[in-house]
């Protein structure tokens, strides 16, 4: 049992207590501003944390943490968070909500990666990403133009777009690269150059470079390659025969009803097409940025020369090796159970029970039923 001081107190130190849990009691301190729970063996951030509207500063350091879900990123006023030595295998997109960080730690974890949506996080100033199998430079970075201090310590980066960082983070002042671990055959050579560098090495960076060639580091054709790369995993691309435009109005309103949820997801389809649009290339870019692509399978579907030669090739190209996720959705008979490829992904109803067969309470229950399968993708849980 943690004895809480007063429930108006707006500072909590509960670190080093050998607590598995949050307390209860933490949960009722509606003016708490700063919660230190480092040193403790917390798996988890439960959601009842996000009753603590007024949180600034939060420290979970050095606990077990594995996941982090959507819903702790609820609190709107963090300033500062820091999740370093623990467990945590990925970010989730909701991350971008924090628009009021500014210090995030993150070091010593198993993260490969950062979300698309950190970009968002236009108020960070500090920014520690050390030791964790990041191998890309992460260009989510190159938006943050405010950014002063990074930590990209022991990191094997063998992507590093030095013209760009210093184009687009001018602001850094401490830029922390040393490692005694590195190998110089794992690492771009100008980033091995940083990591022989002890303490801040920024004013290296900023004299030291000057020429893309004799460093080998990409161009500037070949970094937004690079960025255009990837996809968006919370944009949704729903590819369907217009012959079944009643279903795509049902499944944009149950995709609807979610973003009142799940607010941080954006829905594409063709209807979003306005006089003097390039069409073609309009439908491919949409294509290829898409984190979630929805079909809607019918026989018209499966028929359309369009489907089959321009969205289809494109879809299963990004879903095999762009990792996005594809959800098929059967509104009425056909010889989907027969095709090559699509049956080997998921399919949210069973060909033989396709939606038009199907009653009202239903039809309801399949499409929340992928209402539920995106929300899942997009939240990052498991």
């Amino acid at each position: 049992m943690i004895e809480i001081p007063s429930p108006k107190i707006t500072k909590l130190d509960l670190s080093n207590k050998g607590l598995t849990t949050i307390p209860q009691e933490v949960y009722d301190l509606k003016n708490l501003k700063k919660l230190n729970l480092s040193g403790n063996k917390l798996k988890v951030i439960t959601k009842e944390a996000n009753r603590l509207k007024k949180l600034e500063m939060l420290d979970v350091s050095n606990n077990k943490i594995v996941n982090l879900y959507s819903k702790n990123f609820e609190f709107r006023r963090l300033r500062i968070l820091n999740l370093n030595n623990n467990n945590i295998s990925s970010i989730p997109l909701q991350i971008g909500k924090l628009q009021n960080l500014e210090i995030f730690q993150v070091a010593n974890n198993s993260v490969k990666e950062l979300p698309f949506a950190f970009s968002n996080l236009i108020n960070l100033r500090e920014l520690n990403l050390s030791r964790n199998p990041i191998t890309k430079f992460p260009f989510e970075l190159l938006n943050i133009t405010n950014l002063r201090k990074l930590w990209i310590n022991d990191l094997e980066l063998k992507e590093f777009p030095i013209e760009e960082i210093k184009a687009s983070l001018n602001q850094l002042v401490g830029l922390y690269c040393f490692s005694k671990n590195i190998s110089k055959s794992n690492v771009s050579d100008s980033y091995y150059s940083l990591v022989e560098k002890k303490g801040n090495c920024i004013s290296y960076l900023n004299n030291n470079f000057n020429s893309q060639e004799s460093l080998n580091i990409p161009n500037q054709i070949q970094v937004n390659t690079m960025k255009d790369n990837k996809v968006k995993k919370n944009k949704i691309f729903i590819s369907y025969s217009h012959k079944d435009i009643k279903w795509l109005k049902e499944v944009k309103q149950h995709l609807k009803a979610l973003s009142f949820i799940e607010d941080d997801f954006e829905v594409w389809d063709d209807t979003e097409l306005r006089a003097g649009n390039i069409w073609r290339e309009e439908i491919k870019e949409a294509l290829d940025r898409s984190g979630i692509a929805i079909l809607l399978i019918s026989t018209n579907f499966l028929a359309s020369d369009f489907i089959r030669n321009n969205e289809l090739p494109t879809i299963l190209e990004n879903a095999k090796e762009k990792g996005t996720k594809l959800l098929s959705l059967n509104v009425k008979s056909s010889l989907y159970e027969f095709e090559r490829e699509l049956p080997d992904f998921q399919a949210i109803n069973s060909p033989d029970r396709p939606l038009y067969k199907l009653s009202e309470p239903e039809q309801d229950e399949e499409l929340i039923k992928l209402s539920k399968e995106v929300r899942r993708i997009i939240s990052g849980d498991k």
